[in-house]
């Protein structure tokens, strides 16, 4: 069996069998600048952009979401490799209740930010690291697939 065969197949049984693949083993550049630039760790890069990606492709046509993960494989490689770490509970009280408030502030975008913000603190993250996920996501994606993709993910993610 050829290495890439091999080195697949045992990237798939691992993510099967529940054990989390180090998302550098599946991607690279994003998640160094990520770390690099921000000092946290891999899994905590993974999860942030995880969950920045999962609220992109809610926001997003199907033919927009395969555009930009297509045109920035690393984001498509972050959002699966996101199944293999452990989430945090998708619903707790304070973040019902802080998206509650914050519809009544500014809307969807600023129920978007603070519910993200939640999200980001289960993970050990500070509500400022939102924007500096996504400024640095938007350099990344504007850099490997040019302006009309970065529009693409501005747009859905405009906090």
């Amino acid at each position: 069996m050829n290495n890439k065969k091999f080195v697949l197949i045992s990237v798939f049984t691992l993510l099967l069998s529940g054990f989390a693949v180090p998302a550098s083993a599946i991607t690279g550049s994003l998640l160094n600048m990520l770390t690099g630039q921000l000092g946290i760790t891999e899994q905590q890069a993974t999860q942030g952009m995880a969950a920045l990606m999962e609220l992109a492709k809610q926001h997003l046509s199907t033919t927009d979401y395969t555009k930009l993960i297509s045109g920035a494989p690393d984001l498509g490689a972050l959002a699966k490799a996101a199944a293999a770490f452990a989430k945090p509970q998708a619903a707790t009280t304070t973040g019902a209740l802080l998206g509650y408030a914050a519809s009544f502030v500014g809307g969807d975008s600023a129920n978007q930010m603070v519910q993200m913000a939640h999200t980001f603190s289960q993970w050990g993250l500070t509500a400022d690291m939102v924007g500096k996920f996504l400024k640095i996501a938007l350099d990344y994606v504007n850099s490997v697939g040019g302006p009309e993709l970065m529009k693409i993910l501005s747009e859905a993610l405009p906090f």
